[in-house]
């Protein structure tokens, strides 16, 4: 649902990509984090809006150690 509303919003502004913080190796059994559910997604909403869209998920592979140092290279606040 919220990247479907996402895909809208992005639609009418002229976007094409998507950003998710999903994690397949944490995902703790939800199986809308995996990485086949997110290339169905980018597939369905690139079909049903009739316009490619790229669903980026830079927190795919990294465990959560490896996420708090990216947010802390890009500049956030750890701690």
């Amino acid at each position: 649902m919220f990247l479907t509303l996402a895909a809208a919003v992005a639609c009418r502004r002229g976007l094409q990509v998507l950003v998710s913080g999903v994690c397949e190796t944490d995902f703790s059994g939800y199986p809308d984090c995996c990485d086949d559910t997110m290339k169905a997604l980018q597939l369905a909403l690139s079909l049903g809006m009739d316009r490619r869209f790229l669903l980026e998920t830079p927190l795919m592979w990294i465990d959560k150690a490896a996420t708090w140092a990216l947010a802390e290279m890009l500049g956030g606040r750890v701690g």
